[in-house]
């Protein structure tokens, strides 16, 4: 089936002037909330989405944080961490026997993350206090070494780099700063309010 579109927008431009193929501000006038953007989408079947983007996506001036409806009713906001460099990271468990437990790493998370390069493994034991170590990293796999004899449960978190996104590392933001961007809005703003003024005062 073909994809229907409610709304499509292209902007081009051969100068070296930002290009905004979408523009949407919302006046900051009385106490209500203001909504730049507003969508909506179900949550099945599985692929529907408020909002896709293909590329980077960037957010300054603010947060990224996701509603979570909690017992009282009420929603609060859980944040995004933030980090200067691109990391996928999965979570899992294993056991010792007699001190020691190879861990496969997830093939999926393989083909997304580098495990071919340098990655970091956090260890917790559970059920009693046990010194953990993660020793002979691989590509597909780490091995847990515990104290001699010890047979317990522990859990892991594994974070690597973005296949692709390795290098890098506080990358600088090209093009207007939000600053410009807000000066540059605040201009259009006034331009437009003089350019209603003028047509109002025509009309009487």
């Amino acid at each position: 089936a073909s994809a229907t579109y409610a709304v499509r927008a292209r902007a081009e431009n051969n100068s070296s002037g930002a290009v905004y193929a979408g523009y949407f501000e919302a006046e900051n006038y009385g106490t209500g909330t203001k909504f730049g953007i507003y969508a909506t989408a179900p949550t099945s079947p599985a692929g529907s989405y408020a909002g896709r983007f293909v590329g980077n996506f960037l957010v300054t001036g603010g947060t990224k944080s996701v509603g979570v409806k909690l017992n009282d009713g009420n929603y609060y906001h859980l944040y995004c961490q933030e980090s200067p460099e691109v990391w996928f990271e999965d979570f899992g468990s294993g056991k010792l026997v007699n001190g020691t437990s190879i861990v496969e790493i997830d093939r999926a998370f393989r083909e997304s993350a580098n495990t071919e390069i340098k990655y970091h493994v956090f260890l917790t034991p559970e059920e009693e206090p046990v010194l953990l170590a993660v020793a002979m990293k691989t590509p597909t796999s780490f091995e847990v070494r515990g104290t001699e004899g010890s047979d317990i449960p522990f859990s892991y978190r594994i974070v690597a780099k973005r296949r692709g996104f390795e290098n890098l590392r506080f990358e600088p933001i090209v093009g207007a700063t939000p600053e410009e961007i807000s000066s540059e809005n605040a201009l259009f703003l006034k331009m437009a309010q003089e350019k209603e003024g003028k047509r109002l005062n025509k009309r009487k």
